[in-house]
């Protein structure tokens, strides 16, 4: 079960009061110039390289399937360019604000976050931390969101409860982290190098609130479903069940990919829903340099719903 990081919050408000600000500018300013992501250039529109534990986590794995695949990706409209880089620079605001209140933060500064990869599954965290108030003598991973006024209030309200994508990430995460980068976990906190909890903390973009719980670790979950869920993403000739079985459930309503299984849209054509793609090799069995009109063969899509 989740706990509300209350010692953590009520630390950093009384700090910001108490100096006006002074100490969390102080370490804005100097945080700010190393948020990487927010300043270098993005690749080219393209599909991920990888598939990353962000979406690994989400409750359907036909949602999953389908984002690899390239379904429902539109050009990106400003509004999304600045929102993605808002989320970037407000990571040294949330580092600004622990620092404050003395905890000792890191991420790496060579352009990229701390992270692994085995073999097509990586991913990525936005930091680690100790002497967090909430969790002391650990380290802890660190993962932070922005919200809007109505998801923000809904995750003060039932905490973890309507964000399970995000609470599975963390789960993910803090078990691969472990298991792949123990030598930087071991380097950063050599007495207890093993990763428990996730601070999870997030903004509300309307208002400047601030809300954060601490995720447990959860190893039975991961070993039970990462495993089984990568390979049925990488499997090119089963579609994954929906969870729902009808478009009134709220969950698809909102859902990009609604279309794929209630309206019969066709799939998009590309190296990932052709047959003659291998996507746990990342090879054509034609030998082919990407994707090919004359190679193409669709995957035939049946969208049979789970119960």
């Amino acid at each position: 079960m989740n706990i509300v990081a209350e010692k953590t919050l009520k630390l950093i408000e009384s700090q910001i009061i108490g100096d006006n600000g002074k100490s969390f500018k102080s370490y804005e300013e100097n945080l700010l110039p190393q948020m990487h992501d927010a300043y270098k250039a993005d690749k080219k529109d393209g599909l991920r390289d990888h598939l990353g534990a962000s979406l690994i986590g989400e409750p359907c794995v036909r949602k999953i399937w389908l984002s690899y695949r390239g379904c429902g990706q539109s050009q990106i409209d400003a509004r999304m360019i600045r929102l993605f880089n808002r989320g970037h620079l407000e990571e040294a605001r949330f580092h600004a604000m622990l620092r404050a209140i003395g905890c000792n933060t890191y991420f790496d500064t060579n352009g990229r976050q701390y992270g692994y990869k085995d073999g097509m599954f990586a991913g990525s965290i936005d930091g680690l931390a100790t002497n967090v108030p909430d969790c002391p003598n650990e380290l802890v991973m660190l993962e932070f969101k922005t919200m809007n006024d109505s998801r923000f209030k809904q995750f003060v309200s039932t905490d973890m409860l309507n964000f399970k994508g995000y609470e599975n990430q963390c789960k993910v995460n803090m078990y691969c982290m472990s298991k792949f980068q123990s030598d930087v976990l071991k380097e950063l906190n050599p007495n207890n190098p093993t990763i428990w909890n996730t601070l999870f903390m997030a903004v509300n973009k309307n208002t400047d609130e601030v809300h954060a719980v601490v995720i447990h670790r959860d190893d039975d979950w991961v070993e039970k479903n990462l495993d089984k869920r990568i390979n049925a993403v990488l499997d090119n000739n089963v579609v994954p069940a929906g969870i729902y079985d009808k478009p009134t459930y709220f969950e698809c309503k909102c859902c990009s990919f609604k279309g794929y299984c209630y309206e019969h849209k066709e799939l998009p054509h590309n190296c990932r829903t052709c047959v003659c793609h291998d996507l746990k090799s990342n090879t054509c069995m034609f030998d082919l340099n990407g994707y090919n009109e004359e190679c193409y063969t669709k995957i035939e899509v049946e969208m049979e719903n789970d119960d």
